[in-house]
């Protein structure tokens, strides 16, 4: 088979958490530019209406699904939602999440509920959700959006830090579980992106000066950088990896 065909996602169906914006957004795009069809959901009707109609706009079928990542209902209304419309489901991005920055003193009951519920326990609701139609029908694709904060550490961010660590053993646990259903599980980890999640850090010119300089790149990863991956994950060119962690950072965790 030719090298590029390998990468092709035709008659593939994906859906896409926190798939209104940013990194969500781009990997929407691009897995729908390889030829897959795409569910997006978040819990704002206007984004993820505009990305179904761009996901529409290059050929592919898309839902656009208003759901609340942390709640067991609609995550479980979701998934067999996109597979009773789009006829099946072959690819769960887990890409939903928050970030929060605090001394972890002055750090709340809520704010850690709130950071812990969306990022790590919402792809714990979605991955058991299409889980269990990916064991019956013996295979399926999995990729998690960690963070190279899993890898490596800052203050203020404890909450952001335990969820994402959370997310890459969760990832190697699920790859070791489900390799007898053909059912493949990596996370993507990427450093600082421009993104409006990181708005409150970036803003201000001197904070992001200084970001930069951590980067050996030097410069903000751009979302449209991780729909690649996502592709290259979610396809058969990367047939032979599960359990893995791709860090997409600039360079910061080589150090």
């Amino acid at each position: 088979m030719p090298v590029l065909d390998l990468f092709k996602l035709d008659g593939r169906r994906a859906l896409v958490t926190g798939g209104g914006r940013g990194i969500g957004r781009s990997i929407a795009l691009a897995l729908a530019e390889a030829g897959a069809d795409v569910a997006v959901t978040a819990r704002t009707q206007k984004q993820i209406d505009a990305v179904a109609s761009e996901i529409k706009g290059r050929g592919r079928r898309s839902l656009a699904i208003p759901c609340d990542v942390r709640k067991t209902e609609e995550v479980n209304r979701c998934v067999e939602k996109t597979i009773a419309d789009l006829g099946g489901l072959e690819i769960l991005v887990n890409n939903a999440g928050i970030l929060f920055h605090n001394w972890l003193v002055d750090t709340s009951d809520k704010s850690w509920h709130d950071v812990l519920d969306t990022n790590l326990t919402s792809a714990f609701l979605f991955t058991r959700a299409a889980g269990k139609h990916f064991i019956q029908r013996k295979g399926g694709n999995v990729i998690n959006l960690a963070s190279a904060a899993g890898i490596a550490a800052s203050p203020r961010q404890a909450p952001y830090h335990a969820s994402k660590a959370g997310m890459l053993l969760m990832t190697k646990s699920l790859a070791l579980e489900w390799n007898r259903y053909n059912i493949r599980v990596n996370a993507i980890a990427p450093g600082f992106f421009d993104t409006d999640m990181t708005k409150p850090i970036t803003s201000s010119p001197k904070m992001r000066d200084e970001f930069i300089k951590r980067i050996p790149l030097r410069r903000l990863g751009k979302p449209e950088e991780i729909g690649p991956l996502a592709v290259f994950l979610a396809s058969d060119a990367s047939s032979y990896i599960t359990g893995e962690v791709v860090v997409i950072d600039g360079g910061v965790t080589a150090y």
